[in-house]
């Protein structure tokens, strides 16, 4: 952390856009906003079965 306090805000961000490059690469071709994508999640946290 800098002390800065937007920094949590621009990393917020950033990863939202990381966690939706899978979706936007699986996308058919064509301009796409944020409506056209689902809503980001990050891949691989958590596993089906467990709690």
């Amino acid at each position: 952390m800098t002390g800065d306090p937007g920094y949590p805000g621009r990393i917020w961000t950033g990863m939202s856009v990381v966690n939706l490059i899978h979706d936007v690469v699986a996308a058919p071709p064509g301009i796409r906003t944020h409506l056209d994508l689902p809503l980001g999640r990050p891949r691989g946290l958590f596993h089906k079965g467990e709690t």
